[in-house]
């Protein structure tokens, strides 16, 4: 089992009337990749900066490597941020940036400079040791930053959005090198974004928050493939939520279900979930990729509708079809197969059960 590097036990945060946090408690490993993830104004960036000491608690506990760092001053904890805004000395050069933390530090001159070196070699940016920031691209700037906060030798790296600021295409290949960097370093990350597809690429672990509580917390595959709950699954890439009631137990260990306005005679088979009975009402979540179209007098189960908008997306094309209850699906198809359909066209749309979840109301 792995160590444990943050201890967070009933952390909470008010600011004035408004609490920012309610009785956070959550575990980080030691060399891991984890990852804040929510809407603006959850408290992911609140949490983030009471673990560097930025803010004091309100209420709770935070241990790092066993110790207790609430009363422990930013600069005396052995961790490191790098904001959304580099912050680096523009009239310093590349080298002198990194160097800065560790003189701060009181490390001697012939360490630090050793360090600053490894580091600029770590992010591929020794041949602009002497340069200016104001002389590297926006991509480069995010590395000497990294490099800076890593120099010192931090036991944790906090990154607040580090790579918003960044182009598309930039960020892509930043996204590589971050994640490249943290598992050759076994340094732990906690990192903070709004950015779904970011936090699946990067991550060993996630925690999705939503106003000050953690929804879930899990690997990117057991965040996206088993949502917690309907905030999970709606905010986690694309999901389709139908709303169904729940009819009965069937014999085969799956619930029977009905959409919610009928419309269906065949019911739904549903997998079984905690705390959900027949009766209830509830949502069916499934990924738009675990659909499959077909003719409507096509055999086997599925739902009848219409294609009411067909959108060619490159690999793949996104169908939107209206059920003959008024609720819709999105399904998405790879090209380059069948003839795509066309829109107004009748289909049957197949769910994969196994990829389904049935979610609280």
């Amino acid at each position: 089992m792995q160590d444990t590097a943050i201890s967070i036990r009933q952390v909470a945060k008010r600011f004035g009337d408004f609490t920012a946090l309610h009785e956070v408690s959550l575990d980080i490993r030691q060399g891991e990749f984890f990852t804040l993830l929510g809407p603006s104004g959850c408290g992911k960036t609140t949490l983030l900066r009471l673990l560097g000491g930025f803010e004091p608690a309100s209420g709770g506990q935070i241990r790092l490597f066993g110790q207790e760092i609430e009363r422990l001053p930013a600069n005396r904890r052995p961790i490191n941020t790098v904001f959304q805004q580099y912050a680096l000395f523009p009239h310093m050069s590349i080298h002198e940036n990194v160097q800065f933390g560790m003189r701060m530090l009181g490390i001697g001159r012939r360490e630090r400079e050793a360090r600053a070196s490894e580091m600029l070699q770590r992010v591929q940016l020794e041949r602009f040791a002497q340069r200016r920031p104001g002389e590297l691209s926006g991509g480069q700037q995010q590395r000497v930053a990294l490099a800076r906060a890593l120099a010192p030798r931090p036991k944790v790296l906090l990154l607040d959005e580090p790579l918003s600021a960044l182009d598309l295409k930039l960020r892509q290949a930043m996204r590589l090198e971050l994640k490249q960097l943290q598992e050759d370093m076994a340094i732990t990350f906690v990192f903070v974004t709004h950015d779904q597809e970011e936090a699946l690429t990067l991550s060993d672990r996630i925690a999705v928050m939503s106003a000050g509580e953690i929804q879930q917390v899990g690997s990117p595959r057991e965040i996206y493939e088993e949502p917690a709950n309907r905030f999970v699954a709606d905010f986690i890439g694309e999901t389709n939520l139908l709303q169904v009631s729940v009819q009965q137990s069937g014999t085969d260990g799956w619930l029977h279900c009905q959409l919610a306005n009928g419309g269906e005679a065949q019911p739904l088979r549903c997998p079984v979930a905690p705390g959900i009975r027949p009766g209830q009402s509830a949502w069916l979540s499934i990924r738009p990729e675990r659909l499959s179209l077909s003719a409507p007098d096509a055999t086997g189960a599925g739902l009848d509708g219409v294609i009411r908008q067909s959108i060619y997306m490159g690999t793949d094309t996104q169908y939107v079809v209206a059920l003959a209850d008024g609720q819709t699906l999105v399904a998405r198809l790879q090209n380059g197969g069948e003839a795509p359909w066309n829109r107004g066209a009748a289909v049957r749309v197949g769910l994969d059960q196994q990829a389904a979840r049935l979610l609280g109301a």
